[in-house]
């Protein structure tokens, strides 16, 4: 009494003046007040997170090329050993239908150019050259060279005329393949040409004087390619993307030429033999 008042602290609603309210108040309480910005992080320490996230998706793809790496890799050399086992005579193909071995030589003499036993008599022998060419990026620039110049052997007339034209000129005879920069992109193969005429660097073309045995040559091939595909394992092969990317493009030439064709001829073959079957037991058996 007798002194000043005090002004109200609180408006017509009971909220303290210049408060936040209850419900601020109860958020204050709850919280401990209001939560601090986190710190930016230093330039250096974005950088290095960057980094280490990048390392972690590399890692990714590079476990999943060598997987899928050996799943090629292991896929041919089945391939290559059943296609072995059947040209030996007396196996089923696709568990069908019984080749043996004087039925696949009819088939064989009544269907197959005869230049095909030269070309996989060259791919062979041109193959097992490589044998000591060091596994991933050097083995795989090698093959890769040598069927571009197998395929130009073997073309027609027309082609080769087409690919001498385009071909790099060379002062050597037997050219040496040049070292590739595999971070410039996927290996690319050049033919080269000395006095007008295509010169080979991995492939040899020795002259045969004599016949040579379709079942020979192709069960050979089939060894050595499935020896060549086990150099593809190296651990520069499934790192490096470019090096995996060539020897993709490698096996589906090798898949087209060799693999699909001698398939797709057995496939139709046994066909034919289960429709004459088929026929035969409408008729009442061989006549």
């Amino acid at each position: 009494a007798g002194g000043q008042s005090r002004p109200d602290r609180h408006d017509a609603a009971g909220r303290p003046r210049g408060g936040k309210g209850p419900a601020a108040e109860r958020r204050m309480r709850r919280g401990g007040g209001a939560k601090p910005h986190s710190a930016p992080k230093a330039p250096g320490q974005e950088d290095e997170a960057a980094h280490e996230q990048a390392e972690a998706e590399e890692a990714a793809l590079r476990l999943q090329r060598m997987a899928r790496l050996e799943a090629m890799v292991q896929k041919r050399k089945n391939n290559f050993a059943y296609l072995k086992k059947v040209h030996g005579g007396g196996k089923f193909w696709l568990n069908s239908v019984l080749l043996t071995r004087e039925e696949l030589a009819r088939f064989i003499n009544a269907n197959v150019p005869r230049q095909r036993v030269l070309m996989f008599y060259h791919l062979g022998i041109s193959c097992s050259k490589l044998l000591d060419t060091p596994p991933g990026g050097p083995i795989v620039r090698a093959l890769t060279q040598l069927l571009e110049e197998w395929e130009h052997h073997f073309a027609s007339n027309a082609t080769q005329t087409v690919k001498l034209m385009l071909a790099k000129p060379t002062t050597f005879l037997y050219p040496q393949t040049p070292e590739h920069d595999w971070d410039q992109g996927p290996f690319k193969p050049t033919l080269y040409k000395f006095s007008n005429d295509i010169a080979y660097a991995h492939l040899h073309t020795p002259h045969v004087p004599f016949e040579l045995d379709y079942f020979e040559v192709f069960v050979s091939l089939c060894d050595i390619m499935s020896l060549v595909y086990n150099k593809f394992m190296a651990a520069d092969s499934y790192s490096h993307p470019m090096i995996y990317e060539t020897i993709v493009r490698v096996d589906s030439k090798v898949k087209h030429h060799v693999i699909n064709l001698i398939a797709k001829e057995l496939t139709d073959h046994s066909t034919s033999m289960v429709k004459a079957a088929m026929e035969n037991l409408r008729g009442g058996g061989p006549k």
